[in-house]
């Protein structure tokens, strides 16, 4: 269902609940017309940054280093605000101050349970990871693979 069809879905009974991030929740309107929240994770992210070979080796080591370490930082600043705009927009949802980048509404916060985990654990390794590989796969046919070995084990996956 397209994003900005689902505020009126849920306020119509068409659909009785919805997946998405508690600041997307948020700027559409969900809580509007819903009650609760149940706060979990679905779904896979990747970013990347990429310097052609041929361009890194042309610079110089200092060059290098800088850059690097600014992308470390970037990365660092990225995951900084990815968790505060997801506290902030929790915060939100319930009615909770501070809240300083959404609406405030009055959503009720569904404990989480091991079924529910479990169930997100499937769907991130039966659902979610095999379509990301395949789009990997078909840019890069050893994607899979390297991210299983480098990431994937670590998370279990």
């Amino acid at each position: 269902m397209p994003f900005g069809e689902v505020q009126q879905s849920l306020a119509r009974g068409v659909v009785d609940c919805a997946i998405t991030g508690p600041a997307s929740a948020n700027s559409g309107g969900w809580p509007e017309a819903t009650t609760t929240v149940l706060p979990i994770a679905l779904q896979l992210a990747i970013n990347g940054y990429a310097v052609n070979l041929d361009t890194w080796n042309g610079m110089a080591p200092e060059d290098q280093a800088t850059l690097q370490s600014a992308i470390e930082a970037l990365s660092a600043e990225i995951w900084t605000y990815s968790e505060e705009l997801y506290e902030d927009a929790m915060r939100c949802n319930a009615g909770e101050e501070p809240c300083t980048h959404g609406k405030p509404y009055a959503l009720k916060e569904a404990p989480v349970s091991d079924a529910d985990l479990a169930t997100v654990a499937a769907a991130v390794g039966e659902v979610s990871l095999p379509i990301w590989a395949e789009q990997c796969n078909a840019v890069n046919p050893g994607c899979e693979a390297a991210w299983r070995e480098a990431v994937g084990t670590k998370l279990g996956l």
